[in-house]
């Protein structure tokens, strides 16, 4: 299935997997639903140019997935069912899971998910009080380490 995108940073456009050849919204709903067909999935953000529709290269797309399972075989299987439904190369797919990265107590972890929590769009939402506390715990974490950030930032 092709869809129209309106991302036309990739430069051959001979090439099938651009994403600038796909429509935003049937891609988008596609990608919900490949993430939504896999219970180790408990939720995802779309984030990035991808999550505005807004030209890029990639599609950005953070996961939390189940514990017990292993993230490295989900991401690349996740890319690979992407690539399957979408007819777009694995390599657009940056998958990135988000768990642990609250406990990481690296700054530019929580200003990663602060970018993922604040320009980012909801796809799969299995256990929602499984995200409010993954919310909470981020917020917590987020106001201890302010001052710093603010630094690092400056």
């Amino acid at each position: 299935m092709n869809y129209p995108f309106p991302m036309d940073a990739i430069q051959n456009q001979t090439d099938p997997s651009t994403l600038d050849s796909r429509p935003f919204k049937e891609l988008i709903q596609t990608i919900a639903q490949v993430l939504s067909g896999n219970d180790g999935v408990l939720f995802a953000y779309l984030y990035g140019s991808s999550a505005s529709g807004e030209k890029g290269r990639d599609v950005d797309i953070g996961i939390f997935s189940e514990e017990s399972g292993d993230p490295h075989r989900l991401s690349s299987d996740l890319k690979v069912a992407l690539s399957t439904e979408t007819g777009l190369s694995p390599d657009v797919f940056d998958i990135r899971i988000l768990n642990g990265l609250n406990e990481q107590g690296d700054l530019f972890a929580l200003l990663y998910l602060k970018n993922v929590l604040s320009s980012g769009r909801i796809l799969v939402d299995r256990d929602p009080d499984l995200r409010s506390d993954f919310l909470e715990r981020y917020g917590s974490r987020f106001r201890e380490c302010e001052g710093l950030i603010q630094e690092v930032l400056a």
